[in-house]
Protein backbone atom coordinates (compact mmCIF):
# COMPACT_ATOMS: atom_id res chain seq x y z
CA UNK A 1 0.00 0.00 0.00
CA UNK A 2 1.35 3.57 -1.03
CA UNK A 3 0.10 5.73 2.04
CA UNK A 4 1.63 2.82 4.42
CA UNK A 5 3.61 4.90 7.53
CA UNK A 6 6.67 2.50 7.94
CA UNK A 7 7.11 2.29 11.91
CA UNK A 8 8.77 0.21 14.06
CA UNK A 9 8.86 -3.71 15.07
CA UNK A 10 7.46 -2.84 18.55
CA UNK A 11 4.48 -0.88 17.67
CA UNK A 12 1.23 -2.90 17.89
CA UNK A 13 -1.41 -4.08 15.08
CA UNK A 14 -3.42 -1.33 16.50
CA UNK A 15 -1.09 1.57 16.06
CA UNK A 16 -0.01 0.59 13.05
CA UNK A 17 -3.92 0.98 12.02
CA UNK A 18 -4.02 4.12 13.25
CA UNK A 19 -1.44 5.46 11.88
CA UNK A 20 -2.12 4.13 8.47
CA UNK A 21 -5.77 5.79 9.47
CA UNK A 22 -4.12 9.28 9.72
CA UNK A 23 -1.95 9.13 7.30
CA UNK A 24 -4.74 8.39 5.33
CA UNK A 25 -6.91 11.39 6.84
CA UNK A 26 -3.93 13.69 6.11
CA UNK A 27 -3.80 12.78 2.88
CA UNK A 28 -7.49 13.18 1.87
CA UNK A 29 -7.95 16.61 3.89
CA UNK A 30 -4.47 17.50 1.96
CA UNK A 31 -5.93 17.06 -1.18
CA UNK A 32 -8.92 17.79 -0.84
CA UNK A 33 -8.38 21.69 0.90
CA UNK A 34 -5.95 22.12 -2.29
CA UNK A 35 -8.53 21.26 -4.82
CA UNK A 36 -11.27 23.56 -3.17
CA UNK A 37 -8.59 26.82 -2.01
CA UNK A 38 -6.07 26.37 -4.45
CA UNK A 39 -6.68 27.07 -8.39
CA UNK A 40 -4.50 24.55 -10.59
CA UNK A 41 -3.17 27.72 -12.91
CA UNK A 42 -1.37 28.90 -9.60
CA UNK A 43 1.86 29.95 -10.51
CA UNK A 44 3.25 31.94 -7.58
CA UNK A 45 5.33 30.57 -4.99
CA UNK A 46 3.39 31.57 -2.11
CA UNK A 47 -0.29 31.61 -1.17
CA UNK A 48 -2.00 34.55 -1.70
CA UNK A 49 -4.26 36.02 1.20
CA UNK A 50 -7.47 34.39 0.18
CA UNK A 51 -6.41 31.19 -0.45
CA UNK A 52 -4.58 30.79 3.23
CA UNK A 53 -7.63 31.18 4.91
CA UNK A 54 -9.68 29.16 2.89
CA UNK A 55 -7.00 26.54 3.49
CA UNK A 56 -6.99 26.96 7.59
CA UNK A 57 -10.94 27.21 7.41
CA UNK A 58 -10.65 23.92 5.34
CA UNK A 59 -8.32 22.27 7.66
CA UNK A 60 -10.14 23.05 10.40
CA UNK A 61 -13.22 22.05 9.32
CA UNK A 62 -11.84 18.85 8.19
CA UNK A 63 -10.34 18.19 11.69
CA UNK A 64 -14.06 18.77 13.42
CA UNK A 65 -14.99 16.44 11.52
CA UNK A 66 -12.48 13.94 11.95
CA UNK A 67 -13.08 14.42 15.82
CA UNK A 68 -17.57 14.25 15.47
CA UNK A 69 -17.23 10.95 13.87
CA UNK A 70 -14.94 9.41 16.06
CA UNK A 71 -16.73 10.68 19.16
CA UNK A 72 -20.36 9.25 17.38
CA UNK A 73 -18.29 6.41 16.75
CA UNK A 74 -17.29 5.69 20.77
CA UNK A 75 -20.75 6.55 21.81
CA UNK A 76 -22.21 3.93 19.33
CA UNK A 77 -19.76 1.28 20.62
CA UNK A 78 -20.44 1.88 23.94
CA UNK A 79 -24.25 1.84 23.52
CA UNK A 80 -23.98 -1.64 21.66
CA UNK A 81 -21.36 -2.86 24.79
CA UNK A 82 -24.49 -2.45 27.26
Amino acid sequence: MAGTVQIPQNLTNLQQVELDMMADMYGRMTETCRKKCVKPEHKAGELNKGESVCLDRCIVKYFQMHENVGKNLRLDFNANAK
